[in-house]
């Protein structure tokens, strides 16, 4: 870490200079003439921002709106300004527009996602060739060229700071600071740390963020689902056994998730976050499957969007299905709806 400092001594003093460009009024802003929420986080690594976005969708759709996603598209390869993302889900989607976005474009059919290299234009698209009505901005919290009305901020209870230092001698991805600018403030994995470290971290980030709401949230498991999209019995997987792989931020939340529907994994194979599986890793996980005499291969939801249309030849896929569970809802539901109710301020 000694030999990365100066590094992010580099790092932290040009973004002191990019925010303060913002905060006078230098560098310029793109707003929407709808209101615009955004989702992100202030360090590297999993902190439920794309399961915070659906559950976002999924309040907004039942209130009415009209909804649409921008984001980046991370390790997508498309080209050009922004795309439009498509829900039909064919072979190379998660290649060409990341894991995120075709997940989102397939459980939400209806809800137009646009991935572009700069969020700014991917939102511009939305609202003027979709006619959305809100716009949602997955990993926005950084984007500050896109004015928003609504900045929700997701972090680890368990460790909302990392070992406090910026990249890359650490995993922040701006100083602690900047969260003064946060409206909401959600602590993931709530059910996963002790009673005294969730007491430490919110009291510390109170500190930091005075003016904040505070929110918890949780990954709930809801259940194994195969090809065609049908829900399989939990005791059918764990009867007949599995192997479970991933390439997320946490394989150990996976498999305990996989552990509260009943199904102990035989094995788990732990990948990098958004790892793309070649054809041989695939082979060498059914053989794997094979050999300890499983009949099924578990994944994510967010990982079977990268298979590109795989499926083993013998033994069975299916990958499991998360929920978010917000306590208290109101927390984010209420300026959530003051935005709809009232519209992007004059």
């Amino acid at each position: 870490m000694i030999l990365l400092s100066p590094l992010s001594w580099i790092y932290g003093a040009a973004l002191t200079a990019r925010n303060l460009s913002f905060a006078a009024g230098m560098a310029s802003r793109w707003a929407m003439p709808v209101p615009v929420i955004s989702v992100g986080n202030l360090t590297l690594g999993g902190t439920s921002k794309t399961p915070m976005v659906l559950w976002l969708l999924e309040h907004l759709l039942a209130s009415g709106a009209h909804p649409g996603v921008a984001l980046r598209g991370y390790g997508g390869s498309y080209e050009g300004g922004c795309e439009r993302v498509s829900s039909a889900g064919q072979r190379g989607d998660a290649g060409r527009w990341g894991d995120e976005a075709r997940m989102i474009a397939g459980r939400f059919p209806g809800v137009p996602v646009v991935v572009g290299r700069k969020r700014s234009l991917a939102a511009l698209d939305l609202v003027s060739s979709a006619g959305v009505d809100v716009v949602v901005l997955d990993d926005g919290f950084q984007h500050r060229a896109l004015e928003r009305h609504l900045d929700i901020v997701m972090l680890d209870s368990a460790s909302p700071l990392g070992n406090g230092h910026l990249l890359p001698a650490g995993p922040l991805r701006e100083r602690p600071s900047a969260l003064r600018r946060a409206r909401v403030m959600v602590l993931s994995r709530w059910s996963e740390s002790s009673d005294g470290m969730r007491r430490m971290s919110e009291a510390r980030l109170r500190d930091l963020a005075p003016g904040a709401a505070f929110a918890r949230c949780s990954l709930e498991p809801t259940g194994l689902w195969s090809r065609g999209d049908c829900q399989v019995p939990a005791g059918d997987v764990a009867h007949a056994g599995c192997l479970a792989f991933c390439g997320i931020a946490r394989p150990t939340s996976f498999r305990r998730q996989l552990s509260r529907l009943g199904v102990e994994p035989l094995a788990l194979r732990a990948f990098r976050d958004h790892h793309r599986y070649t054809s041989l890793e695939l082979e060498a996980l059914e053989a794997e499957a094979l050999r300890r005499k499983a009949g099924w291969l578990v994944t994510t939801e967010k990982d079977q969007a990268r298979l590109d249309g795989w499926r083993p030849r013998i033994v069975e896929l299916g990958f499991l299905r998360v929920e978010l569970r917000v306590e208290p809802e109101e927390v984010i539901l209420e300026p959530l709806r003051s935005l709809l109710r009232t519209g992007v301020p004059s």
